[in-house]
């Protein structure tokens, strides 16, 4: 959000068209400024020198003219950071003002984000935030938490910005590192309920060969908050046929941003894949049973289903990179 408040800054000054002409067709000198802008980001803090210095590449500057009939600095002069921003030859100082307002409503909603993380009871009585990415290198923002936070301990560590790639190399190279996760979502397939009259609703009633069910309830297999090993099956439960000569049992898979969904149709809830087995030799009896069971592992969720009466077995894998 930052460095589109840095755009913002820019168009306001040249305008959209000539910004857009620079970003598109001068990509080396786009790429050279967003460096320059990266740089000066993570290093600003409150005791900084009043002005920030950029070196302006001559191709904005020649496009800031084309497109508005103006040198830039007559454009600087007619912006509304006239009395904040100064042009010195091919260099744009910036009060740092302007630096300040570009990070506001970034920190403010980073401040907001993390408040919000710890009124999750699973997580409330963390004493230490720990900073990675490159952004994390900003005094502004570490500023920012440790006011939001007092009675936390802020934890920086050294080459803060190489720490995500890192770390994704050690975990590629050695994936139980991650001995344990927190799950984000409840995790369940869609499946039937015997109807219950005046509790489930109309529209979700069907009729099989047995019994009248209610459709699309969100069957749980882990709530969300729950504490998972990776390659652990977590649950298993056990489904059965409703019709005679059912040929197949399909699991819907759904995940769910509720603690206890009812229906897989419900607002936060989330298609993520299937999992079908076959019948070998369909019979007339209905009820054949059907187990089944979902672990987690890494960047995927694998499900299976064991048909009770064979032991024919089938698994889907569901892969959160792809």
């Amino acid at each position: 959000m930052v460095n589109k408040a840095f755009e913002g800054f820019l168009s306001d000054i040249v305008g959209e068209i000539a910004l857009k002409s620079f970003m598109n067709d001068k990509t080396e000198d786009w790429l050279y400024m967003s460096q320059q802008f990266e740089a000066k980001k993570r290093a600003i803090e409150i005791k900084s020198p009043r002005y920030i210095t950029l070196r302006l590449p001559v191709a904005l500057i020649e496009l800031c003219e084309k497109y508005n009939g103006m040198q830039f600095q007559d454009a600087v002069a007619a912006s509304k950071y006239a009395e904040i921003v100064e042009m010195d030859r091919e260099k744009l100082k910036l009060s740092k003002v302007v630096f300040f307002f570009m990070f506001e409503q970034t920190l403010q909603k980073t401040v907001d984000h993390v408040k919000f993380l710890f009124k999750d009871t699973s997580i409330r009585d963390i004493d230490i935030i720990l900073m990675v990415g490159g952004f994390s290198e900003s005094p502004l923002l570490q500023q920012a938490l440790k006011e939001a936070f007092p009675n936390k301990e802020l934890v920086v560590p050294s080459n803060s910005s190489s720490c995500v790639l890192r770390g994704a190399l050690m975990y590629g190279h050695s994936p139980l590192t991650i001995s344990e996760r927190i799950l984000k979502y409840t995790y369940g397939v869609a499946c039937l309920a015997e109807f219950r009259e005046g509790y489930h609703p109309e529209r979700k009633k069907i009729r099989t060969d047995d019994r009248i069910y209610c459709e699309d309830v969100f069957g749980i297999y882990v709530t969300k908050n729950t504490r998972v090993k990776p390659g652990k099956t977590q649950v298993t439960r056990r489904g059965r046929s409703i019709s005679r000569y059912q040929c197949e049992t399909r699991f819907r898979c759904f995940i769910s941003e509720s603690t206890h969904p009812q229906y897989v149709d419900e607002v936060g809830c989330f298609h993520i894949g299937q999992l079908s087995i076959q019948f070998d030799q369909p019979d007339s009896n209905v009820g054949r049973e059907v187990a089944s069971s979902m672990s987690f592992g890494g960047t995927v969720i694998t499900i299976e289903a064991e048909d009770q009466k064979t032991g024919d077995k089938t698994r889907a894998v569901l892969d959160f990179l792809g």
